[in-house]
């Protein structure tokens, strides 16, 4: 018949359109009664003001419904831009007839020199952004890593020579799984820094001064281009490699480190196992015999550490100790609100038994007596 299909990850969407997709799921997913009234009522005040706020709405109705809008979201007869907020916060919610009226409102305020609304999604060096602030300075929020603040005449400049575009709202985020896992483990403090010297090549690409050092602006710019030609993402070539300074190439001999895993698997490994104090001992004799160096009492029980995983502590102590130490498996991520959107948005199971009791031994007891 022709036809194909396509596998889509979540990852390349901005997380608030998902979490949005998911608050309006309810409204397309079941049949939701709406008043006729009130829907006319809300498309009629939609078409006169387009760009209308949600709380403007409801304080002009205050007997509409919200629920009424949020079925003409899911059913498509209203649009508002799913990427800019979550749906909860009414006063950043605005609607618009269709997409069309949407762009058309919302395209030339960013093209603007002095900005003053929200934009739609925005594309550059590899990364989604989302114009959360407009002023005298410009607010971007990334689909991953810290929020960047630039001056307003550097981002119309930006706009001008293409590096910044606007995308649709749907569509895939640019940020790959590369530049996605880099900045998930880059630091708050590191992120801070990049940003720092983000802004100093953005001066100077505009022909500012500014008081860095001339060295330190090539040395910046050099790891920019690297990152940009690696990674398609200039930025993380500004990010400090505090966490890989160091020498980190291993100093236990191998034949002592050999002589550890093997008394760990042999000795420690095992059910009704000896003390790790008691393992380290032989271990220690063991050296002495094959003449091999031992490891110091600290590395011992550091690499035992390492070695102790689930299956182990298992094996050593019992299934019920290994569910214990289990890491507790959030289905939730940095983007999904505290507390939910709605009531029983998130719910959190206990599943301790608890001993019961059969009722009828009592009942029994009573009919007796």
């Amino acid at each position: 018949m022709g036809l194909t299909y396509r596998v889509r990850s979540s990852a390349e969407y901005h997380p608030v359109y998902i979490q949005n997709l998911k608050f309006l799921q309810d409204f397309w997913a079941h049949d939701v009664a709406v008043s006729p009234e009130q829907a006319a009522l809300v498309l009629v005040h939609v078409e006169a003001h387009p760009g209308i706020r949600l709380t403007d709405l409801l304080a002009a109705h205050p007997d509409l419904s919200v629920d009424v809008v949020w079925t003409l979201l899911a059913t498509r007869h209203v649009f508002t831009d799913l990427t800019r907020a979550p749906l909860m916060r009414h006063d950043q919610v605005v609607l618009y007839g269709n997409e069309a009226a949407a762009l058309q409102t919302l395209a030339p305020p960013i093209m603007a020199p002095c900005p003053q609304a929200l934009a739609p999604p925005l594309a550059w060096d590899g990364r989604l952004w989302l114009v959360e602030a407009v002023g005298e300075t410009v607010t971007l929020q990334p689909d991953v890593g810290q929020t960047l603040t630039l001056p307003s005449v550097r981002f119309q400049h930006l706009l001008q020579r293409g590096a910044i575009r606007m995308v649709p709202a749907a569509a895939p985020s640019p940020t790959t799984l590369a530049i996605r896992r880099v900045l998930e483990h880059a630091s708050p403090q590191a992120q801070q820094a990049a940003n720092r010297r983000l802004s100093v090549l953005l001066a100077v690409a505009q022909g500012e001064e500014t008081t860095t050092a001339a060295r330190s602006v090539q040395r910046w710019r050099a790891a920019y281009h690297a990152a940009e030609a690696q990674y398609g993402c200039g930025y993380l070539g500004l990010l400090d490699r505090v966490a890989a300074r160091g020498n980190r190439s291993p100093r236990i001999p191998e034949a002592s480190r050999q002589m550890l895993d093997t008394y760990l698997q042999t000795h420690y490994a095992l059910p009704h196992a000896k003390r790790a104090a008691a393992v380290y001992r032989l271990y220690q004799q063991a050296c002495v015999q094959h003449g091999i160096p031992a490891v110091s009492e600290r590395t011992f029980y550091r690499v035992r550490a390492r070695f102790t995983t689930l299956e182990v502590t298992g094996t050593r102590e019992g299934r019920r100790a290994a569910y214990s130490v289990q890491p507790f498996f959030w289905q939730l991520d940095q983007t999904t609100p505290r507390h939910g959107e709605r009531p029983f948005a998130i719910a959190h199971l206990d599943h301790t038994e608890l001993d019961s009791v059969c009722s009828a031994i009592s009942a029994s007891r009573r009919n007796s007596s």
